[in-house]
């Protein structure tokens, strides 16, 4: 039994001995289970991590990139703003430039135009033969004419742009046709040619539209005509196109030339000329015709040209216009017509630096309106002076004067002054018919303005606005004869004036030419002397302003070559350059002027 026991004891030890490693086996396999598993969530999560990681690191490429590529592209939009920038104030200066140039080049081209018109209107006021009135209101025409053609040349970047502005006014047709003709005749007889007009029966006495415009491309086409034929003749022709009421056909045909073919489409194009030898043998600078048809164009017009070389050309056009209303009608009658009887009395403070504008507006004034009383202030400060001391119902302003401009002393009067002498009604005469000028004579308190060539009707009209005498007058008083002419000046040799050009000018007139002498003879010196000072003290913009005030004595007293030394003298000093030859320049300068106060002296 002891045995057995034992055996039993051992077979239980054996069995707890295996049961022991068994489940030490097991223990073993499931820890070694836990820990694969464990090691294999450990590599998931170290793999995750390193996802996480690239992903950061791949976000944080991008993020850099996008910061790098937005830091690029706003180094690149700032530089191009700059860029833009710096462009716009080139623009922008580039047109204050331009604008500048405009003003100044309708400054100094319509300042001496208001002499020719106004001297010309003077003229016409006295008695003269048929045929001499016949010249006269030619050149009166012309000049009007002239007028336009300078307002579209200093605004041909409108036209391009297609910015003009037209009018739309009550005219008779056959008035402005009557003015072409009258323009162009003698033109036409120079050359042996026949000008023939012809308006059809159909069409109404007076239309609404732009007659300005009108005048200015039959001009253009019948210059051109002229211009291109050596014999035969030159024809305007105005139908009515059939089936409308106010749409006119127009026709400038001539015998001249002719235009090849392949040459008609470069025809209308800015400075072009058919070839080369055109400009040479004909002259001109072909802007006529590009203007001519952009005029149409804006007017919903299109212009057509037919031609064949060696027999002529047809320009013609298509211009559809408005009807006149009866009111309308009575207008046109009612601005045709001065009423001068309203001014009578009317005394007019005339700012105003140039002498012989000072003479035609006086003279003008006093030609016209009865009883006016006229005093001339040569610049701002002057005016101001004189306002302050008389009384004055209007003033007539010139905006640009040395010392104390227009605009300056409009501005001083509208803030300084007080009672009716602050209120005076201004009114500008201005060569420049630039709407920023015009806004600034507005902005400095003027109230109205006359442009510079003036007609009587325009500044007769514009005085009406602003003063009315309500006494009965009467009409003006007639003027009296012009004296006779005096005989011819014998011109002599290696003389520097031409007294044989201010007798053609002034026609004869001693009175006349005594008048404008003194006038020169007087400010010469004083002139003289600004322009020694100007140049010592290296005023140079001065110098080029004075300069360019003797200009216009220098070429009423025939002064030729004077002038174009003027001329040089001027260009010199705003240019800045060959400044050393200025002061031996002043000096020949100084001697033709003794030499002239000789000969002029002679005269008086």
């Amino acid at each position: 039994r002891k045995t057995n026991n034992e055996t039993l004891l051992q077979i239980e030890m054996k069995n707890n001995l295996d049961r022991q490693r068994l489940a030490d086996s097991l223990e073993t396999n499931d820890m070694k289970k836990i820990n694969g598993l464990m090691l294999q969530k450990q590599k998931g999560i170290t793999y995750t991590s390193l996802g996480v990681l690239a992903l950061v690191l791949v976000l944080l490429f991008f993020i850099f990139r996008n910061y790098y590529l937005q830091k690029r592209a706003n180094i690149v939009i700032k530089a191009e703003k700059e860029n833009a920038e710096a462009q716009r104030q080139r623009a922008e200066q580039s047109e204050r430039f331009k604008q500048q140039f405009l003003a100044n080049m309708s400054h100094e081209i319509r300042t001496p135009m208001n002499a020719v018109l106004g001297m010309t209107n003077l003229i016409i006021d006295n008695p003269q033969s048929p045929k001499v009135n016949n010249y006269l209101t030619a050149v009166k025409k012309s000049s009007e004419n002239l007028l336009v053609i300078i307002n579209d040349i200093l605004d041909l970047s409108k036209l391009q742009a297609g910015k003009m502005e037209l009018e739309q006014i009550p005219f008779r047709l056959s008035e402005q046709i009557g003015q072409v003709y009258n323009t162009m005749q003698f033109k036409a007889e120079e050359k042996g040619l026949m000008l023939q007009t012809e308006i059809a029966k159909d069409i109404p006495d007076v239309l609404v539209g732009d007659p300005s415009r009108l005048n200015q491309i039959l001009i253009n086409l019948c210059a051109n005509g002229i211009k291109f034929t050596e014999k035969g003749n030159v024809k305007i022709v105005a139908t009515k196109v059939p089936g409308s009421e106010s749409t006119l056909c127009f026709s400038v045909t001539d015998q001249g030339i002719g235009i090849p073919s392949d040459k008609l489409e470069k025809l209308f194009e800015s400075f072009q000329q058919v070839d080369a030898s055109t400009s040479r043998k004909y002259g001109g600078t072909g802007l006529g015709l590009s203007i001519s048809k952009t005029l149409v164009e804006l007017q919903g017009g299109k212009m057509e040209v037919k031609s064949e070389e060696g027999k002529g050309s047809e320009f013609s056009f298509n211009i559809s216009y408005g009807l006149a209303s009866d009111q309308q009608i009575n207008e046109l009658v009612k601005e045709t017509k001065v009423d001068n009887s309203s001014l009578a009395g009317i005394k007019i403070l005339v700012a105003e630096d140039n002498e012989y504008n000072q003479i035609v507006i006086k003279d003008t004034l006093e030609n016209l309106i009865k009883g006016v009383r006229v005093e001339i202030a040569e610049n701002g400060k002057i005016a101001i002076d004189k306002l302050q001391a008389g009384d004055f119902d209007v003033i007539l302003m010139d905006a640009q004067m040395p010392e104390m401009s227009g605009l300056e002393a409009s501005e001083y009067i509208r803030k300084n002054l007080t009672g009716k002498k602050r209120e005076i009604p201004i009114i500008a005469l201005t060569a420049s018919v630039l709407n920023t000028d015009l806004n600034k004579c507005f902005d400095a308190g003027m109230n109205d303005y006359v442009p510079k060539p003036f007609t009587r009707v325009q500044l007769l009209n514009t005085l009406a606005k602003y003063y009315k005498n309500t006494e009965v007058v009467n009409e003006v008083e007639t003027l009296s004869n012009k004296p006779e002419p005096t005989t011819p000046i014998r011109q002599l040799r290696d003389t520097v004036t031409d007294l044989n050009f201010l007798y053609d000018f002034c026609e004869g007139d001693a009175d006349r030419m005594k008048k404008y002498i003194t006038i020169y003879l007087k400010v010469t010196p004083a002139n003289l002397n600004k322009l020694k000072s100007a140049l010592e003290n290296h005023q140079f913009n001065d110098m080029a302003k004075i300069i360019h005030s003797m200009k216009a004595h220098l070429n009423y007293m025939g002064m030729q070559k004077t002038r174009e030394m003027a001329e040089t003298m001027e260009n010199y000093a705003i240019e800045l350059h060959s400044l050393e030859r200025l002061p031996e320049m002043l000096s020949e300068f100084e001697k033709d002027w003794e030499k002239s106060r000789v000969e002029l002296g002679n005269f008086i």
